[in-house]
C-alpha cells in the first residue's frame, strides 16, 4: 500500500491553476495544467513547466486556442515527441479537442484540431497504438453523453472503436489495459453520480458494472499488479461540491469495490491527478488544490498546484 512521504507546492500565481498531468521525457518531467481566472472561464490556457528533479521547475510553454477554454490537458510522451492534448470548451455543448507537440521541449507546435466534438480524457499507447476514451456532450443535456473507445496512429488523428456506455450523463473515462482485457472507469452526472467500470475483451463488445462509489477526475494505474484509483472523492459518497477529498483507492477486479488507502493534503476545490515512476518503488502524484487559498478564494476562483512523492 502507498505511503506519503511528502507534499511541496510546485506552482501560485493567484489565478485557478488546475486540471494537472505529469510525465517524464528525454530527461525531464513535464508538469502541464490549466491556468485562468476561474474554474470555468473564456480565458483559460494550458501552462507547461519542467524540472530534471522535481524541484526547480522552468517555463516552456502556454498554449492557448483561440476563441476556446483550453482544459484537462493529458501528456503522452512517445519517442520522437511529447504529445499534448487538450479539450476545450466554447460552449457548454461545443467541445473540441486540440493538440499541441514538441521534439525538443522548448518549442510547441500547435495548436492542430483532432476529435472535432468530442471530449478526450487520458491516452494510453498499448501494441504500438495510441487508445483513449472520449466522451460527446449530447444536445440532451440532463441525461445525454455518449463515452467511445478511439483509436489513432499519431495522436491527431483519431477514428471511433466502439461505443463503452451511454446515458447518465456519462463523461470523464480513465483506460486500462490488463492482458487482453480493456478497463473503462466512466464518471458519471446523473444522480448517484457513481462511477461505471466496464470491461470488454474484443474493444466492441463492454460489460458496465456500478460500483456504488463517486469518484471524478481519474487516474488509473498499476503498481506491483495491482490497480489503483485516484481523484476527486465525497466522505460517506454524498456530493457536496465543497466537502471534496482527494483520495488513492485500491481497486478490487473481482469484487468491483475500492479500498481507500490515502488522501493528499488538499480543501476546497481540488483534485485532477496525475502520475509518473521517479524510481526506487517512488511515484510523483500532481494535482491541485485550494486549502492554502484565503477563504473567498477556494469556491473556483484560486488555486495551486502541488506534487506528493509516494512510496508503494
Amino acid at each position: 500500500m502507498p505511503r506519503l512521504l511528502k507534499v511541496e507546492k510546485t506552482f501560485s500565481n493567484g489565478l485557478h491553476n488546475a486540471f494537472t498531468d505529469i510525465t517524464l521525457w528525454k530527461g525531464y518531467y513535464y508538469l502541464t495544467f490549466r491556468m485562468g481566472t476561474a474554474h470555468s472561464s473564456p480565458d483559460g490556457r494550458i501552462n507547461v513547466i519542467r524540472s530534471s528533479n522535481l524541484k526547480e521547475w522552468e517555463h516552456t510553454a502556454t498554449l492557448e486556442v483561440p476563441g476556446y477554454d483550453a482544459r484537462d490537458p493529458k501528456l503522452l510522451p512517445l519517442d520522437k515527441q511529447l504529445i499534448l492534448l487538450t479539450p476545450c470548451r466554447r460552449t457548454n455543448t461545443e467541445r473540441d479537442n486540440y493538440l499541441f507537440y514538441t521534439e525538443d521541449g522548448e518549442n510547441w507546435i500547435g495548436p492542430k484540431l483532432c476529435g472535432p466534438g468530442y471530449v478526450f480524457w487520458r491516452p494510453h499507447k498499448y501494441g504500438g497504438k495510441i487508445y483513449l476514451c472520449a466522451y460527446k456532450v449530447t444536445p440532451d443535456w440532463s441525461e445525454g453523453f455518449e463515452v467511445h473507445l478511439m483509436g489513432s496512429e499519431d495522436g491527431l488523428n483519431w477514428s471511433y472503436i466502439s461505443t463503452v456506455t451511454r446515458g447518465r450523463r456519462a463523461n470523464e473515462t480513465e483506460l486500462l489495459k490488463i492482458g487482453d482485457e480493456f478497463i473503462a472507469f466512466v464518471r458519471t452526472e446523473s444522480e448517484p453520480r457513481t462511477m461505471l467500470v466496464c470491461t470488454s475483451s474484443d474493444k466492441q463488445n463492454w460489460n458496465c458494472r456500478d460500483t456504488g462509489k463517486i469518484i471524478q477526475g481519474p487516474l488509473a494505474f498499476t503498481v506491483g499488479g495491482e490497480i489503483y484509483i485516484a481523484g476527486r472523492y465525497y466522505p460517506g459518497d454524498i456530493f457536496d461540491p465543497w466537502k471534496q477529498k482527494v483520495g488513492i483507492f485500491a481497486f478490487d477486479r473481482e469484487n468491483l469495490s475500492f479500498k481507500h488507502v490515502l488522501d493528499l493534503p488538499n480543501g476546497g476545490d481540488s483534485s485532477y491527478p496525475g502520475i509518473v515512476s521517479i524510481g526506487g518503488g517512488k511515484y510523483a502524484v500532481s494535482y491541485y488544490s485550494s486549502h492554502e487559498q484565503p477563504e473567498d478564494k477556494k469556491k473556483g476562483k484560486a488555486s495551486d498546484i502541488y506534487i506528493a512523492i509516494l512510496e508503494f
